[in-house]
């Protein structure tokens, strides 16, 4: 049986498609989570407040699935500290 042989280096054209991914996928989620507030105040009669918090809450949930989903390409690199501070800022401060 043969071994495949792994690369763990990434090219600066596989990090911008990698970065291009997420940018795509989180602009996509976002009218998804503006859609879900809006439905929650009027179909579910919400508060704008508590539909507002729960949209975001969608967005940083599948905007984090969608990035760890992207970091399996390089995990030792995209898991880092430098990558991961940004997006945990970002959460923490929606």
């Amino acid at each position: 049986m043969q071994s495949i042989p792994v690369d763990n280096t990434t090219s600066g054209k596989e990090m911008v498609i990698a970065f291009g991914a997420v940018l795509i996928a989180a602009i996509i989620f976002f009218i998804v989570k503006n859609y879900v507030s809006k439905m929650l105040v009027a179909n579910q009669r919400k508060s704008p407040r508590s539909a507002d918090m729960a949209g975001w809450s969608l967005l940083a949930f599948v905007v984090c699935c969608h990035y760890s989903r992207v970091s399996n390409l390089n995990s030792t690199k995209f898991l880092s500290l430098p990558y991961l501070i940004p997006l945990g800022l970002a959460m923490m401060f929606h």
